[in-house]
Order: structure tokens, then sequence, then C-alpha cells
């Protein structure tokens, strides 16, 4: 799946309500790249993508259940 893919309501939630870095990480993690190769292109540990990755996820879950 790639950003272009993804559903526009879950897009346009995205864009809302994640953090701008959350948003960098997923849409290179949508984009195919490892984590490994995210936390380089970002300059940031594997963790914190990690992290970027979970919190992005539990804010956009959390708007589908509302």
């Amino acid at each position: 799946m790639s950003w272009a893919n993804l559903h526009p309501e879950i897009r346009e939630a995205a864009e809302r309500d994640l953090s701008p870095r959350q948003l960098d990480v997923l849409k290179l993690h949508l984009a195919g790249r490892s984590m490994r190769q995210i936390a380089l292109a970002l300059d940031i540990a594997p963790s914190t993508v990690t992290s970027h990755l979970w919190r992005a996820k539990q804010k956009l879950s959390t708007r589908e259940a509302a």
C-alpha cells in the first residue's frame, strides 16, 4: 500500500491528527521503507520510528472508533 492508495478519509485524518514527524514516518513506511531505512532518512533511532508508528496507529484507530 502507498500513501496515494490510502483511503481519502484516512489520509485526511492522518494529515489533520498526526504530528509532522509521525506523518513523515508513516509515509515512508507505506512506501515500503524498513524501520532502519526510515531511521537513517530522518536521522532518528529505529526505536523512535517504532514509537512514531505506534502512536500514529493509536491516533488513527481511535479516530475510526469515534
